[in-house]
Parts: structure tokens; C-alpha cells; sequence
């Protein structure tokens, strides 16, 4: 016994040493928070913060509206979808409705400005025509016939293509006279309208891209040349067009996908309702069904994952027994087809091991986590009992997609939230309406607040735009050490503003609950996170990234059925609905995928909110109560049974010990609707004993 005795005892004194020095190590993150019987969550009695921050960020916008107010006014939003030429007329409007297509005097001179041209133009003349050129034309044939015709001005001057004030039958210049000025083109060639502008379309009619372009008018020979007489080659001409191509067929595509859209809109808004139906329908059953929808969505992210897995190894086998040739041609790769990628046996093969990849990944964490998972979903349940009510209000705030206005959402959501944890009898005590208690008291007292916290996100992001430009413009330059210091520097402040952002969004919960100023908030935010890293690190990111298995298991489930079903695969509708006719199938599928993806976020946005609030006073809570008597526990008895806590029961229930009387005793509000227990008697300085 004495042994055993002894034993207990050097254990009971590790312990308290441990203790001890766990201690030690939080007291540099401030003391851990005192119990306050007066404390019932949000505070009513606050004043005004970030007054100064407040007044900044409103002139700021003001200043942004009255700019873009003049900008509206006196720019021009037409110019940027139809074509302008050299004279800032734009094709297709006006005195030029019958001219859509615009022109290029020297496609040769786009070739100096390489990719800038697709921002700066192309330094040659540009006028509007009704219809591009479909022959070949050059300035010597137009010589040509007019020295055979003695000087005579020739008819052959009506395919010339001139500015607008110009009259090339007047006898007053020469061909070369007309040339030499850039009032006439010096050549053209076959070309096509891509976006309303001319370019070559002849590169599949040349056997010989070096060579000058040749061609044959009625007895002649013809060598196509440029304003300084030089031959004109195909080579050059590619050179010339190729960033404009490039930049046109980009746009082309998109006018592709556009009537896509087009042809298949209704689709796509069904499409959108039954991914509003399968997030509303999700966010009701995690409502009622927390436990068991968690996993069933572990559960159902295995199986996607699975199947992804399995479908893309079957078709990567499928696709090398049928010795599928991966040479599908350039111009089909060029034209940003999908069907060329997808035929690809490397295509299916990367699938494949990237869903192998996740899948291992996946198995991993839960057989590791599995404990934290069980804590996690019992905050999800938590959550869900308050979920409902803010769908609308994060759906209204989606749309203003700024940091300010997020930040006003993560702070109001906050409020609404630590007013139902604080609750001490739910739903009795939940204030009424505290979601516009927490709206007025956001704008009421704290706009100056989020003002601070977003404009410092805001300052973080500029630094990133101006290393990302930097990066840029050092891609062609030499100099290693530059890039490596840009890349690192890029790195840090990516760090840095996931840190802010994850900062920023903790001192606003912590704002919402007690008044405090920005600065302040974000201190004992991070310090309240600090004392409790462990539970942090561990159960705040376990608990995010099952939310995010939800949104990829909702965005996954519609992107099947929206896959299936435009690919063609499903044929038991066609008799009822006339499947439209779409250049890619591909299109509708990813905007349904692209839209239930971004639902979901807004949805689970507002538990990921709903779990960091209350995960927040969950850590004050376990500071602040020790789950006495006196120090109940505020947590609902589902979380405190997955974390071994329990209140003590009052062995009289109907006993009450009244406080002993006190010139500075400290009141006790008359509305706590607490149960009857009996409460600490105050010390000698007016305050209550912890």
C-alpha cells in the first residue's frame, strides 16, 4: 500500500508540475478569462470603435463612387465589345452600321509589338469595312495595269481599301504616292471575321510559309508585298496575327460557349434550382440529421472519390486497347477543344492518379482523426440548431462581394450566434430577433472596425497584384536571384494574408460579443487561440474541412447528373425534352458545376461562420466556468459529454445563498434566468470571488 501510496503520489506531483508549467507558458498570451456572473454573451452597453477608420473608409468610398460616376458618364461601354478604328469610330454603330468588321493596313507592324498589341493595338492604320477581303490584293498590280494603260488611272484602284476621307480614283497621287501616305492598304489577303476583326484564314492554302506569297491574276503573276516593297510570306503574316489570333480565338470560344449558354439556358436554370434544392434540402437534414449526415457525406466523398478513380482508369485502359492516336491535330487543340483532351489516354491517366492520390489522402486523415471528428460534429449539430435564418442574409451578402461587406457579414453572423450559445435556457433566453440586434449593433458601433480589418486585407492584396505585376515583367529578364526574391516574397505575403484573413475573422467574433475596439479584439482573439493552440490546430480545421467534404460532395453529386445528362447518356427523357444542339458539352456542365459550387460555399459559408463563433465561446467558456455549482457550463450537454465535462448539481435545487451586503457589492441583473444555485460571496474589493 505504502509503494502504491508513494506511486500516486509522485504521479499526483508530475501532474501538478505539468500543470504548473502548461501555466507558465499561457500566461505569455495574458490571463486566461475570469467567470463574470453577469456575463450572458453579446454585450448592450458598447460604444462607438475605429471612429477615425470609420470616417476614412467612407470618404474613400465616396471618392470611388464620384470617379466612377464621371467614368460611366463621359466613357464609352460600347468600345469595349465592338471594334474601333484609327479615328475612334466604332464599327457597326452610327454612320458605320453597315461596317461590323474592322481592318488591318499592315498586319507585319503587329508583329513589333508582340503580346502588347492585344493592350496597345497595333501601331498600323484601321478602318472599318462591310465585309474582310476574300481575295488576295497587292499595290504592284494595281502599277502593273496602269503602266500598261499609259499612267491612265486604272479600274483596278476600286480593291484598294483606303481611309475614309480619301478618294483613290483622284489622279492627284500616284498608287505608290497613296501607299507611301498610309491612306491605302499595300496589300491584303484571304481573312476571316474573328470578333469582328479580319484575320489572314490562308495558312492552310500555303505549302511554303518562307516563301513570298504568290498568286495568279488571269495571265499574271503577282508577288504580294508590303508598303516598303518587300515580299510578303506567309511566316511573316503568322507572326503578324498570331498574338491577335490568339487573343480573338480566345474570344471566339467564348462566343461558342455564349451561345451555348444561349441554346441551353433553361437547362442551366433548372440545373441552378436543383442545386439550390439538393444545398437547402442538405442544410434542413444537417438541421435534424447533424450526426448522421456528416458521415453519410465522409461516406459519400469516398464513394465519388472512388468512382472518379475508377472510372478514369477504365477509360484510360478503354483508350489504350483502342490504340487511340493522341495526334487529334493542332487546329482542333488550338480551337480549345474539348473533345481533344478527352481522347487522350494521358489526359484519363492524370485523372486517375490524382483521384488515387486524394483517395489515400482521405483514408489517412479520418483513421487518425476520427476522435476529433466525433467533437467536430458535435458543433456542427450546434450550429444547426440556429442555421436556418441566415441563408437569406449570406445570400444578400454574397452579392457585394467585398472585404467590407464580408467582414460586416462575419460580424453579424457572429453576434446573432454567441447570443444563442450564451443563452443559459434555450431558446427562452435567446433575445428576440438577434439578427437585427446584431445588424444594428454592426452598424450602429463597429463600422469603423471592420473598416480597419478589411482595409488592412485590402493593403495585403495591392502588395500582391504589385509582386504579381513585378513577377511579370521579370519573366523575360535573366536575373535569378530577382525572380527568387519575388517568388519568396510572393510565398510570405500569400502567408500572410490567410493569417489576417483567419485573424481578422476570430477579432470580429470577438468584437461582436464584447465592444471592444479592433486592435484590441484581434489581441484577445489571438491570445484566447494561443492558450487553447492544441484545440485549434486540431478541431477548428477538422471541423472546416468537413464542411468543405459537404461542398465538394453537393457540388459532386449535381456535376454527375449535369455530366450525364448533356453528354447524352441518359436517353429516357429525349421524347419529353428536345436536348439543344451545343458546340460544347461541356459548357452547360461546368457552369451548373461552377454555380453549385458557389451555393454551397454561401450555405456552408454561414455554418463554417456559425462554428468558428461558437467554437470561440466554447474556448471562453471552458476559461471562464469549471462546470461547479457556482460555474456551470454554458455548452449544451451533447458537447460537454464528447469532451468529458458535466455541471454540478445544487443538492437543494430550490437553495439560494444571497450574497452578503456590501457597500460595493456587485449586482446581479435581474433578468439571469439561471437556475437557483448559490453564488460566491463577494471579496473585500466589491468583486466576486472566482
Amino acid at each position: 500500500m505504502a509503494c502504491c501510496g508513494g506511486q500516486d503520489t509522485e504521479t499526483s506531483s508530475n501532474k501538478v508540475s505539468s500543470v504548473e508549467e502548461d501555466s507558465e507558458k499561457k500566461k505569455d498570451y495574458g490571463p486566461a478569462k475570469q467567470h463574470d456572473l453577469n456575463f450572458k454573451g453579446p454585450m448592450k452597453d458598447r460604444s462607438c470603435t475605429d471612429i477615425i477608420c470609420c470616417a476614412i473608409f467612407l470618404t474613400c468610398i465616396t471618392g470611388f463612387l464620384c470617379c466612377s460616376i464621371i467614368g460611366y458618364a463621359r466613357g464609352d461601354p460600347i468600345k469595349l465589345v465592338y471594334p474601333t478604328d484609327s479615328f475612334g469610330n466604332i464599327c457597326g454603330t452610327g454612320a458605320y452600321s453597315d461596317k461590323k468588321f474592322l481592318f488591318f493596313f499592315d498586319l507585319l507592324r503587329c508583329a513589333q509589338t508582340g503580346a502588347a498589341v492585344v493592350t496597345m493595338g497595333c501601331p498600323t492604320p484601321q478602318i472599318c469595312v462591310s465585309e474582310c477581303p476574300s481575295t488576295y490584293w497587292t499595290y504592284a498590280q494595281t502599277i502593273f495595269y496602269e503602266t500598261a494603260a499609259s499612267g491612265q488611272v486604272s479600274a483596278e484602284r476600286a480593291k484598294m481599301l483606303c481611309k475614309y476621307s480619301v478618294d483613290p480614283y483622284s489622279a492627284a497621287k500616284t498608287v505608290t504616292e497613296l501607299i507611301d501616305d498610309e491612306d491605302c492598304a499595300a496589300y491584303y489577303v484571304k481573312s476571316s471575321p474573328v470578333i469582328n476583326r479580319c484575320i489572314p484564314s490562308i495558312f492552310a492554302e500555303i505549302t511554303n510559309l518562307a516563301a513570298d506569297l504568290v498568286y495568279l491574276d488571269g495571265a499574271n503573276n503577282f508577288t504580294v508585298s508590303d508598303d516598303g516593297g518587300g515580299g510578303v510570306t506567309g511566316t511573316a503574316l503568322s507572326d503578324g496575327s498570331y498574338y491577335l489570333a490568339l487573343f480573338y480565338e480566345a474570344r471566339e470560344f467564348v462566343e461558342l460557349v455564349y451561345k451555348d449558354v444561349l441554346a441551353a439556358w433553361w437547362m442551366i436554370l433548372v440545373g441552378i434550382v436543383v442545386a439550390m434544392a439538393v444545398c437547402m434540402l442538405w442544410i434542413v437534414l444537417m438541421r435534424f440529421l447533424a450526426g448522421p449526415m456528416v458521415w453519410a457525406t465522409i461516406i459519400g466523398v469516398f464513394v465519388l472519390v472512388g468512382f472518379a478513380t475508377y472510372y478514369s482508369f477504365d477509360t484510360y485502359y478503354d483508350l489504350k486497347k483502342l490504340n487511340a492516336t493522341e495526334e487529334y491535330g493542332y487546329s482542333q487543340a488550338f480551337a480549345m477543344n474539348f473533345s481533344y483532351y478527352l481522347n487522350l489516354k494521358k489526359t484519363w491517366l492524370a485523372f486517375g492518379c490524382t483521384s488515387a492520390t486524394i483517395l489515400a489522402l482521405l483514408i489517412l486523415i479520418f483513421v487518425f482523426l476520427v476522435k476529433r471528428i466525433c467533437i467536430a460534429i458535435e458543433l456542427i449539430k450546434e450550429a444547426s440548431r440556429y442555421i436556418i435564418p441566415m441563408q437569406l442574409f449570406m445570400l444578400f451578402m454574397l452579392l457585394w462581394g467585398l472585404n467590407f461587406i464580408v467582414a460586416l457579414g462575419h460580424m453579424t453572423l457572429a453576434g446573432a450566434f454567441a447570443s444563442y450559445y450564451w443563452a443559459w435556457e434555450k431558446p427562452r433566453d435567446i433575445p428576440a430577433f438577434p439578427l437585427a440586434a446584431s445588424v444594428y449593433r454592426s452598424l450602429r458601433y463597429h463600422l469603423g472596425s471592420i473598416a480597419f480589418g478589411s482595409f488592412i486585407i485590402a493593403v495585403v492584396q495591392m502588395i500582391r497584384i504589385v509582386l504579381e505585376y513585378i513577377e511579370y515583367k521579370l519573366k523575360d529578364s535573366e536575373n535569378r536571384v530577382a525572380k527568387f526574391i519575388i517568388r519568396c516574397l510572393q510565398c510570405c505575403f500569400w502567408c500572410l494574408e490567410k493569417f489576417l484573413k483567419f485573424l481578422n475573422k476570430n477579432a470580429y467574433i470577438m468584437i461582436a460579443i464584447h465592444g471592444k475596439n479592433f486592435c484590441f479584439s484581434a489581441k484577445d482573439a489571438f491570445f484566447l487561440i494561443m492558450r487553447n493552440i492544441v484545440r485549434v490546430v486540431v478541431l477548428d480545421k477538422v471541423t472546416d474541412f468537413l464542411l468543405f467534404l459537404s461542398k465538394l460532395l453537393v457540388t459532386g453529386i449535381v456535376f454527375t447528373m449535369a455530366y450525364i445528362w448533356f453528354k447524352g447518356n441518359i436517353t429516357y427523357f429525349d421524347s419529353y425534352v428536345t436536348r439543344p444542339e451545343l458546340n460544347y458539352y461541356l459548357t452547360p456542365v461546368i457552369i451548373l458545376t461552377l454555380c453549385c459550387y458557389l451555393m454551397a460555399c454561401v450555405f456552408f459559408g454561414v455554418y463554417s461562420m456559425a462554428v468558428d463563433t461558437l467554437f470561440l465561446c466554447f474556448l471562453e467558456d471552458l476559461e471562464r466556468n469549471d462546470g461547479s455549482a457556482t460555474k456551470p457550463y454554458f455548452m449544451s450537454k451533447g458537447l460537454m459529454k464528447v469532451l468529458g465535462k458535466k455541471n454540478e448539481k445544487l443538492k437543494d435545487p430550490q437553495e439560494k445563498v444571497e450574497p452578503k451586503k456590501s457597500s460595493k457589492t456587485a449586482k446581479v441583473a435581474p433578468s439571469d434566468t439561471r437556475e437557483k444555485r448559490p453564488l460566491p460571496e463577494p471579496n473585500t474589493k466589491g468583486k466576486w470571488a472566482s
